[in-house]
């Protein structure tokens, strides 16, 4: 994307030194926009470049608030690389549940894992493991099993992760 901006960039640059375009009088505004465009294209090659290099790797830490579409479910979310462990709260209509994960792999974009269930502050004794991805390119999860899209923001306080009255981990 960034080469087809640069190179629309170059072709109106090559339009602007075309004597039969311009009269002598536009030559100053002529000289002026020529490096107004090439400072354009180099911020736009290095913002790009940034970006690019930004996306390619996965965070030591992921500390994440995801909402479904609908607004209805959550997922509060820890993934540590570091340490391959997982935690992720999940938020549902009243429930309130805890899930732990000891394995994470990093995939293209990716870091997927599971989690089993841990506990939970509304009453629940068991859940089915939930099997995740999270892409950080794109700030999305994906609750596999649930097939449901998530859209994630960083997470301000760092406690919400755990339940109420638990230690954490």
């Amino acid at each position: 994307m960034a080469k087809i901006h640069i190179e629309n960039l170059e072709m109106k640059l090559g339009t602007l030194n075309n004597r039969d375009f311009w009269s002598e009088m536009t030559r100053p505004r002529l000289i002026h926009l020529k490096s107004i465009a090439a400072a354009a294209a180099v911020a736009l090659a290095s913002a790009c470049a940034a970006d690019a290099t930004e996306s390619r790797e996965a965070p030591g830490r992921v500390l994440q608030s995801c909402t479904s579409k609908s607004g209805h479910s959550q997922f509060i979310i820890d993934l540590n690389r570091a340490t391959g462990k997982s935690k992720l709260r999940y938020q549902y209509l009243g429930q309130d549940v805890l899930y732990l994960g000891d394995s994470l792999s990093v995939q293209s974009s990716q870091i997927t894992g599971a989690a089993v269930f841990s506990g939970s502050a509304t009453g629940e004794v068991r859940g089915a493991p939930v099997r995740f991805a999270y892409d950080f390119a794109a700030r999305t999860l994906l609750d596999e099993g649930a097939s449901k899209m998530y859209y994630c923001d960083t997470l301000q306080d760092r406690s919400l992760v755990d339940l109420p009255n638990q230690k954490p981990r």
